[in-house]
C-alpha cells in the first residue's frame, strides 16, 4: 500500500466500529508506511523527494491514531520539520550564492552571517571497519575545545604563524583562527568554498583537495613535489573514507603503502607538513584510533611525531549521534 493508496482506504474508516485487534493492525499498517519513508535511526527523511509526502503521514497519524499511541509518534514530527526546514534554509543560501558569487560588497550584512546557518546534508555512513564515509560539520563547543587544546600545548599568536585548515567545510574552525596569524584552507565543496571565503576574507582558501598541494598535475600526470615543512598547527576534522582511490591516492600508496585510508593519509600528510614541534589537532571519529587491523601505520606514524593528549567525546557530541568521536592532539618530532 503506497500513501495515495493508503490516505484514500483511513478517510473511510470509521474508528468507532472497529475493535481493539483491528485497532492494533491499521497501526502496524500505518508503521509500516512511515518506515518507508523514515530512516528510524537518524529520524530523517531519507530524500527531498520523500519529504513531501511527510504531511500526509502526519495527516494520517494525527487522525487515526489514539492520543496514547499518538505520543509516541510525534518524537519524529519535530526532527523532520526541522529537517525540513533546514533543506529550505540551504536552499536559499545555495540561490543566494548563485546569484551574488564572492563579491562581499553585493552582501548586506545580514546575509553574511546568515551563511553559517548552512548545514551539511551528507549522512554519515558506516558498516563496517572496511567500508565507511563520514563527514559532519564540527560542533562549536568541540571546535573551542580543540583550540583551548593547540594554546594548552604551546601554540603562540605572532605574525609569523602559520595555521593549516585542511578540509575545511564552511569553516567553523576558521572561527576562531587568529588574524594575525598566516591561515590557509583547502575545501573540495564548491558551496562551502564560497561560504568560507565569504566568512572570512582575510584567509587564504582554496577551492581543491589537500592532496593537490603535493602533486603537480600535468596532462594526465601526477608528479609528486617537496613537502613544505612549514605550518605550526593543522587544526581541524578530516573527512573519513574507505576505501579511497582517487587519483592523487593511487600516486600516495607508492610513497606511503601502509595507508589503508583516507584520514589515515590526512594524518601522515599533515604531520609532514607541520614543522618541527608543530601540533595536530584533529577530530576523528573513534574506530579510526581504535582500529588495530592496521597497526604498520601507527607504528610508521609514531616514528614522525608523538600523541600528547586525546579526549572521547560523548556519543551526542555531534548531530548524528550515531558515532563516537575523540580528539588527538599529535606534537612532531624534532
Amino acid at each position: 500500500m503506497n500513501i495515495a493508496e493508503a490516505k484514500k482506504f483511513y478517510e473511510k474508516l470509521d474508528l468507532s466500529k472497529i475493535g481493539s485487534e483491528e485497532l492494533v493492525k491499521h497501526i502496524q499498517e500505518i508503521s509500516e508506511i512511515t518506515n518507508k519513508f523514515i530512516d528510524e535511526e537518524k529520524f530523517s527523511i531519507i530524500n527531498s523527494e520523500e519529504l513531501k509526502n511527510w504531511d500526509t503521514i502526519v495527516e494520517m497519524i494525527e487522525k487515526f491514531f489514539p492520543s496514547a499511541i499518538k505520543k509516541e509518534v510525534e518524537i519524529y514530527t519535530p526532527n523532520i520539520t526541522q529537517n525540513k526546514i533546514q533543506l529550505e534554509i540551504n536552499q536559499k543560501i545555495k540561490n543566494m550564492l548563485d546569484k551574488k558569487g564572492l563579491d562581499r560588497v553585493l552582501y548586506t550584512k545580514e546575509e553574511l552571517l546568515s551563511l553559517a546557518s548552512y548545514t551539511n546534508e551528507e549522512i554519515p555512513e558506516y558498516k563496517s571497519i572496511n567500508e565507511y564515509y563520514v563527514n559532519e560539520f564540527t560542533p562549536d563547543e568541540v571546535v573551542r575545545a580543540c583550540w583551548s587544546l593547540a594554546y594548552k600545548y604551546g601554540f603562540k599568536i605572532t605574525e609569523n604563524k602559520k595555521i593549516l585548515e585542511n578540509s575545511c567545510g564552511i569553516g567553523n574552525f576558521l572561527r576562531y583562527a587568529p588574524k594575525k596569524c598566516k591561515v590557509k584552507a583547502y575545501e573540495t565543496n564548491e558551496t562551502f568554498y564560497k561560504i568560507a571565503k565569504l566568512l572570512y576574507p582575510d584567509f587564504e582558501i582554496i577551492n581543491d583537495t589537500f592532496e593537490s598541494s603535493f602533486y603537480y598535475k600535468k596532462g594526465d600526470n601526477y608528479d609528486l613535489v617537496s613537502v613544505s615543512n612549514e605550518y605550526d598547527l593543522i587544526i581541524g576534522n578530516p573527512p573519513c573514507k574507505k576505501p579511497f582511490d582517487s587519483e592523487y591516492m593511487k600516486k600516495e600508496k607508492q610513497v606511503y603503502p601502509f595507508i589503508n585510508s583516507l584520514e589515515e593519509w590526512f594524518i601522515v600528510r599533515s604531520i609532514d607538513s607541520l614543522n618541527k614541534r608543530g601540533l595536530l589537532i584533529y577530530v576523528l571519529p573513534s574506530f579510526c584510533i581504535n582500529n588495530t587491523l592496521n597497526d604498520k601505520f601507527k607504528e610508521e606514524l609514531f616514528k614522525k611525531c608523538s600523541m600528547i593528549d586525546s579526549y572521547r567525546l560523548p556519543i551526542d557530541a555531534f548531530e548524528s549521534k550515531k558515532i563516537n568521536y575523540d580528539i588527538i592532539v599529535l606534537i612532531k618530532n624534532k
